[in-house]
């Protein structure tokens, strides 16, 4: 797991699987809290999604429970307890990777919580900060430049964007992108992203703007993993 400097200031907590979900029967009202502890402890660890203490010649160094009791003001046992139970559910991954050391794992942090990074990417793309720097010679005497850093930060939001429809790379035409990436980042809590998908080829059309092919062919993916979803999660 590679080194990140930067530690985020909130975590995503999806209401309805949070209110409704298997957790609000799987664990404990004392367990649940334990649930939400890890996830702000991950959120914000140097290494997001992990609860651990740091690397030292690339192998990894877990806290002992007893600190992490102490850190979450619980008694330990219980902490261990919770901690397994989680595991079992399936919710983090407890890897003790030296006597009474664990590493914590979010399982789908990537998932789950990719609105932080994903606005952090964009809030200096959408707010237009370019500098007007003098130029001698020049008619006017000044030009605008754009920031380096902005190209930089709308390559790498416009990559997470089609990530998320399951592709390595963007495609199509940079007005297509443009869209594409707006209606991603502009996605609300619990609004599928079929619907952003859908909403993307309407103003296309509208537009007359070309939709690739494999736009089309993504979104019949999409469905299907969110209608799987939508069968899982409902009670038989």
């Amino acid at each position: 797991m590679s080194y990140k400097s930067t530690r985020r200031q909130w975590v995503k907590l999806w209401v309805n699987e949070w209110l409704d979900g298997t957790t609000r029967f799987e664990l404990t009202a004392p367990q649940r809290l334990v649930w939400i502890d890890l996830l702000a402890l991950a959120g914000r660890s140097r290494f997001p999604g992990y609860v651990y203490a740091g690397e030292e010649n690339g192998k990894r160094i877990g806290y002992p429970m007893g600190y992490l009791a102490g850190v979450l003001q619980m008694d330990e046992t219980a902490l261990n307890n919770a901690l397994k139970l989680l595991e079992y559910h399936g919710h983090i991954t407890l890897e003790e990777v030296a006597p009474e050391k664990y590493v914590i794992g979010i399982i789908k942090w990537e998932k789950y919580q990719s609105e932080y990074l994903r606005q952090k990417a964009y809030r200096k793309v959408t707010t237009k900060t370019t500098s007007r720097l003098p130029v001698e010679g020049e008619g006017e005497g000044e030009r605008e430049v754009e920031v380096e850093g902005e190209k930089r930060q709308r390559k790498e939001a416009t990559a997470a964007a089609f990530s998320a429809i399951g592709f390595a790379a963007p495609f199509g035409t940079k007005q297509f992108q443009t869209i594409f990436l707006r209606g991603w980042v502009a996605q609300r809590p619990g609004e599928w992203l079929t619907q952003v998908m859908e909403s993307v080829i309407q103003e296309c059309q509208e537009k007359a703007i070309g939709i690739p092919p494999q736009f089309y062919d993504a979104k019949r993916d999409v469905e299907a993993r969110e209608n799987l979803k939508v069968k899982r999660a409902t009670p038989l």
